[in-house]
């Protein structure tokens, strides 16, 4: 099953969640802040059922952040190609946050 990443732009007042702040320690101010994720959904798709806070019979398909500081699905990073395997989308999931933490970007992923 291919998996591609996504990146959601959220806007400056995630900066005053304490839980946000905890992850970035390096946040540079003025920098933009991001949400990370994988999906085998289409990725915009998948940026609006954060936005819209969706769920299924199993519950919440969303993240709190990503939905309450939602700023729209990040284009330029949809270049990135599809891979197989989660563990393979997990490990670019995790170079492409933190490649943007070391420009100095608020970012949430797991």
């Amino acid at each position: 099953m291919p998996y591609r990443v996504y990146v959601i732009s959220l806007n400056k007042e995630v900066l005053k969640s304490k839980k946000f702040r905890k992850r970035n320690p390096d946040y540079i101010e003025g920098k933009p802040c991001y949400c990370v994720g994988i999906t085998t959904k289409d990725p915009s798709e998948r940026a609006l059922q954060h936005r819209d806070a969706a769920r299924n019979e199993k519950g919440p398909l969303y993240s709190k952040l990503a939905h309450k500081y939602y700023n729209g699905l990040t284009k330029k990073f949809s270049s990135l190609k599809a891979v197989s395997g989660k563990k393979k989308a997990e490990k670019l999931e995790a170079d492409v946050a933190r490649k943007l933490q070391a420009k100095g970007c608020g970012v949430w992923w797991n």
